[in-house]
């Protein structure tokens, strides 16, 4: 089925400059840290520049997602739940708004061209092409009910873009969202999507409780993994975080309530990492890995962050450096002893987000 949104709702010069009110608030640890020594030490990084004579932070914003530009690994994207989307040119020392617009569940970045964006914000789409400076709507979902949960852009092909929406629909373009194709409803809220660096034809997509689901054929068939991993635990369906294992052609690391586990052919086995706590006794709520070294794995609970540099035999922790909850932790690829940490502020207990 063919969707043909593309630029129906031409935002022709959407600029966002201003940063008032919520980035001003008195709240001191939220936001992002950064740490120089694989997490021994942070640092809050959120200075945003100046209003009048009133200093502008992200001190109260509650991190989505940071993604580092493949280009330029200064060049850094920080979406939220509240305030929109962030951009730091200069590796977190200093943010700005370029889109300010509520709560940002996906952003994806053209591989090879500098200052291409794509979010998803509620029912839409948006694409930017120079920086955030501007934005325009390219895909429009008219369901109350169904939200656009994630977007990806094929890392050999930037014209290929998927997206996927909370009541488990996927969707293609092949035109940099210039049309779109309706693939496949896997019958899930869809969560995430993993589209392999050296065979893009190879896609997973995370529901929020039914499964991974991979495909093999650029989107056109689907197999859901959940049979080669819920034996372990049933709650091994429940999704936190996927990502895939730098270390291994098709690997994986799938965070649940149970715990992480790992698989190094394709989802079709799976093994526990060993942890610390017991299974299921805590909940995991962000996980990286360092794309130079697969030994050295990373994850946060609560309040309490934890690191191993020998693939999960060993494990060193210290207390989280916010009395906010991390939901976000990704390592510099350049610069692997660099870590980036986003936090999120939870007004009750128990919580699940993502």
């Amino acid at each position: 089925m063919k969707k043909s949104f593309l630029f129906l709702f031409i935002v022709a010069s959407l600029t966002f400059s201003g940063c008032t009110l919520s980035l001003t608030g008195t709240t001191a640890d939220g936001g992002v840290f950064k740490s120089y020594d694989y997490g021994e030490h942070w640092e809050q990084k959120n200075s945003a520049g100046q209003s009048g004579k009133t200093a502008l932070s992200l001190n109260n914003v509650n991190t989505k997602e940071i993604v580092f530009d493949q280009q330029d690994h200064t060049l850094i994207y920080l979406s939220s739940r509240e305030n929109g989307l962030f951009v730091s040119e200069n590796a977190g020392e200093e943010w700005r708004q370029i889109f300010n617009a509520g709560f940002v569940n996906s952003l994806a970045l053209e591989n090879n061209s500098k200052g291409i964006v794509y979010i998803a914000v509620a029912n839409r789409i948006y694409k930017s092409i120079d920086l955030g400076r501007n934005w325009r709507v390219i895909y429009l979902e008219s369901r109350i009910e169904s939200l656009i949960t994630q977007v990806a852009v094929n890392p050999k092909n930037n014209k290929n873009v998927i997206a996927s929406t909370s009541t488990g629909d996927i969707l293609i373009s092949n035109d940099a969202g210039e049309s779109w194709n309706l693939v496949a409803n896997l019958k899930s809220n869809l969560r995430k999507i993993l589209i392999n660096q050296d065979n893009p034809n190879i896609i997973y997509i995370a529901s929020l409780n039914n499964g991974i689901f991979r495909s093999a054929d650029a989107g056109k068939t689907w197999v859901n993994l959940k049979e080669q991993y819920e034996k372990m635990d049933s709650r091994t369906l429940v999704y936190r975080v996927l990502t895939f294992d730098p270390g291994v052609k098709d690997g994986l690391f799938l965070v649940s309530d149970f715990g992480i586990i790992n698989s190094a052919d394709g989802g079709q086995n799976w093994q526990t990492v060993q942890l610390l706590t017991p299974p299921g006794s805590v909940q995991i709520n962000s996980f990286a890995v360092n794309s130079k070294n697969n030994k050295h794995i990373y994850y946060a609970t609560t309040n309490t962050f934890y690191r191993s540099f020998d693939g999960g035999k060993t494990w060193l922790n210290a207390k989280v450096p916010s009395t906010r909850i991390p939901c976000y932790l990704i390592v510099d690829n350049d610069t692997p002893n660099i870590i980036y940490m986003g936090v999120i502020k939870i007004d009750s207990k128990p919580f699940f987000f993502i």
